[in-house]
């Protein structure tokens, strides 16, 4: 009976079930950039990536890459996949005086269940110590930099 009662006010004050994307695997498409002045991902290679949705206990996570390397803790707002930075720290001493430090984001607006209408994905890079620019001109990279990338993707 209290169930037949929730239903019953649902359907008279119009709320629906919270929209919910499915799980799995998203490939990138049409992305585009402001420059990718870091140099460390071109427009080919954003469009060749995909990001895995998940939700579990913890709740939603987006892993970036074939290899899931980047994984982002999310929450859904509407249809807005709203995700916390993902950090990495390349520390290359005592050998070398540069500590790099790459910070990721991540977020989505979805169409549908099944596709992100847009998207952004990006990075800044910063360093610090002596050896900053000799570390970057080794990875192909320039540091301080940002990249930014805007994105559509389908599972």
């Amino acid at each position: 009976m209290r169930r037949l009662f929730v239903i019953v006010v649902m359907a008279l004050t119009g709320c629906d079930d919270p929209f919910q994307p499915f799980a799995g695997t998203y490939s990138f498409a049409d992305a585009a950039s402001d420059g990718a002045e870091c140099r460390l991902l071109t427009l080919n290679q954003i469009n060749q990536q995909v990001f895995f949705l998940t939700y579990d206990d913890a709740g939603i996570t987006a892993a970036v890459g074939a290899d899931g390397a980047l994984v982002f803790d999310c929450t859904l707002s509407g249809r807005d996949l709203e995700c916390l930075p993902f950090e990495r720290v390349y520390d290359y001493t005592p050998e070398r005086d540069a500590i790099v430090t790459v910070t990721w984001h991540f977020g989505a607006r979805f169409a549908d269940q099944s596709t992100v209408e847009s998207g952004e994905f990006g990075l800044t890079q910063a360093c610090v110590g002596a050896a900053c620019d000799a570390v970057a001109e080794e990875a192909g990279a320039v540091t301080p930099c940002r990249s930014e990338f805007t994105f559509t993707a389908a599972q």
